[in-house]
């Protein structure tokens, strides 16, 4: 998850990802490069990409061809740090130097051929890249090529060609322009800002209290301003508190957890303190409204990530980890049939894309339920299952589908032995 947001921050957003933000620390570079004793030595680089695929279909109804972001990693103070960057679409392709005495310097190629765009200015500045926390976003890099083509000199000295490639034209920079950063800007996440911003949550997140005060507005990965999140908005805004108490209750009530959830208010400002509450109905009366303090753990754990899934206009896309910490089974479930949901952006709700870290089979039971319920907007192609298997020093990642039935398919063969052993066990067999 943390390469996932790294990622994001270097395609998206242009930064130098930071691997140590919370709510994940993966240390220094040599903490994170493959090890393997010493005979095999420590990795000097390593890579990791993603491939952006747009729903839409080509011309011809043909699927729309992927985009695809690699990224290599040195050491640069102990850091790891993005030394290059590489979008491709198909034959074309621009590959980005970032390293501090390149900057400016990139190669890129389409079916004509491939070059190397040295910026004469840029490269006269040994400047150490951890200094910035700035990726030189790829529109600029084109502008660059364009403006080039615009003047009459020094043109060989600043595209040289590559393996017996001819000399670049204005056609080939407008192609290049045209088929690969064209699409890279449409790619939802650089469209908007709304969308561009992505949430991680804590694998566990913060602690109830008893009296709350509005001390925080900015969203974190515990959630410790959640409370002073859904109080602002029952104080200033109450329509917008009434659609997302509806759906908390809507969730507390299919989880077992609670029929109801109110913000107390101990004054008439946001200068004054509150309480989150909730309570139970029975079948004959409503319960009492019980603080949030005096609860099971599990209800203020819960909170924060339901909260972010419910909101409106928040990030597009979330990291979740564990989401089912102190959760009753039926609990579980219950998250698993609103990330099935959220995902699928059902019951008009926010589509949202979730990437979930999890212990729990029955969140992945209930993601197989919705995928077999014709009912349900949520197809197989949707849903990646990747099951992690340690072998010796290393962890063997398995990719495992799930039919248009529910069932998995491809399973490994340690995939849930552990509670068929177990099964086994309890009825003596």
């Amino acid at each position: 998850m943390a390469m996932l947001r790294a990622l994001w921050d270097i395609a998206y957003n242009d930064l130098v990802p930071d691997f140590k933000r919370e709510p994940y620390d993966l240390g220094s570079f040599e903490e994170i490069a493959h090890h393997r004793g010493a005979r095999g030595g420590r990795a000097e680089q390593f890579e990791a990409g993603f491939e952006f695929v747009r729903p839409t279909r080509g011309r011809n109804g043909s699927p729309s061809l992927p985009i695809k972001m690699s990224v290599k990693f040195e050491s640069q103070w102990s850091a790891p740090v993005p030394v290059s960057r590489r979008f491709d679409r198909g034959d074309y392709w621009i590959d980005q130097d970032l390293r501090g005495d390149q900057l400016g310097n990139f190669e890129f190629g389409t079916p004509n051929g491939s070059w190397k765009y040295r910026d004469q200015r840029m490269s006269r500045d040994p400047i150490l890249r951890v200094t910035f926390d700035r990726i030189q976003p790829v529109h600029t890099l084109l502008f660059g090529l364009e403006y080039h083509f615009r003047q009459e000199t020094n043109k060989s000295r600043d595209i040289t060609p590559i393996d017996a490639s001819p000399d670049c034209t204005a056609d080939d920079v407008a192609s290049l322009s045209s088929e690969l950063f064209r699409h890279i800007s449409r790619m939802p996440a650089r469209r908007d800002v709304y969308s561009s911003r992505l949430f991680a949550s804590a694998p566990v997140r913060s602690q109830p209290q008893r009296v709350y005060s509005y001390d925080l507005a900015v969203a974190d990965s515990s959630g410790d301003y959640t409370p002073s999140f859904l109080a602002q908005l029952a104080l200033r805004d109450p329509e917008a508190w009434r659609k997302i108490k509806k759906e908390l209750e809507k969730f507390g009530k299919s989880a077992g957890l609670f029929d109801e959830v109110r913000v107390r208010h101990l004054g008439k400002t946001d200068a004054d303190p509150f309480q989150i509450q909730v309570r139970k109905f029975s079948n004959s009366a409503k319960g009492p409204f019980r603080n949030l303090v005096d609860v099971g753990y599990g209800i203020s754990q819960v909170l924060p990530v339901v909260t972010e899934m419910l909101k409106a206009n928040g990030p597009n896309t979330l990291l979740l980890q564990q989401p089912e910490v102190h959760l009753h089974p039926s609990a579980q479930a219950a998250i698993g049939t609103l990330l099935c949901d959220i995902a699928a952006g059902s019951g008009k709700r926010q589509h949202k894309q979730v990437v979930v870290e999890t212990h729990s089979d029955f969140i992945v039971d209930r993601v197989r339920m919705a995928v077999a319920d014709t009912a349900h907007q949520l197809r197989p192609e949707d849903v990646a299952l990747v099951y992690f298997e340690r072998r010796g020093l290393d962890v063997k990642l398995h990719s495992i589908a799930i039919d248009a039935l529910g069932n998995i398919a491809g399973a490994p063969r340690y995939y849930r032995k552990f509670f068929l052993d177990e099964l086994q066990r309890s009825i003596g067999v």
